[in-house]
C-alpha cells in the first residue's frame, strides 16, 4: 500500500471543532502518509488500538544549521492523540514537491488529519 496524501484542513481565528471533524480524518496504512506543508501545518494523530502504541515518525529532509538530519519521532498510548509541528519548511519539506512525509509503526485504529493556519 502506498503512502496516504493528507489534505490540510484550514483553522483560522475563530478555530476548529475536532470532534465534528474525526470522521474526515484518514484511517492509515502502515507506510503512513503526506501533506502539503507552508511551515503553519501540524499533523494530528489519534490511536484508538487497543494492542499497542503507535510510533510515528516524521522525516527531516534537509540538514539542520548543525549539519544532521533529525527526523521527529512520537510514541502516542493506546487511546491518545497528538498534535504534531509545525514543520519548518527548510527542513521538513521535500524539495521536489514540497511534502512533508511520515510513518507510523501501527496503523490499527490509527488516523490522522493535517491542519494548517489560514
Amino acid at each position: 500500500m502506498a503512502l496516504q496524501q493528507l489534505t490540510p484542513k484550514a483553522i483560522n481565528y475563530s478555530g476548529i471543532e475536532f470532534k465534528s471533524l474525526t470522521t474526515q480524518y484518514t484511517t492509515m496504512a502502515v507506510e503512513g502518509g503526506f501533506f502539503v506543508n507552508d511551515g503553519k501545518t501540524f499533523l494530528h494523530v489519534i490511536n484508538v488500538a487497543a494492542g499497542g502504541d503507535t510510533i510515528v515518525t516524521i522525516s527531516s529532509e534537509q540538514p539542520c544549521d548543525q549539519g544532521g538530519t533529525h527526523d521527529i519521532t512520537v510514541t502516542i498510548p493506546d487511546g491518545d492523540d497528538f498534535i504534531i509541528g509545525p514543520f519548518p519548511t527548510h527542513r521538513f519539506n521535500e524539495t521536489s514537491t514540497g511534502y512533508v512525509s511520515f510513518t507510523v509503526s501501527e496503523a490499527t485504529n490509527v488516523t490522522a488529519a493535517a491542519f494548517k493556519m489560514a
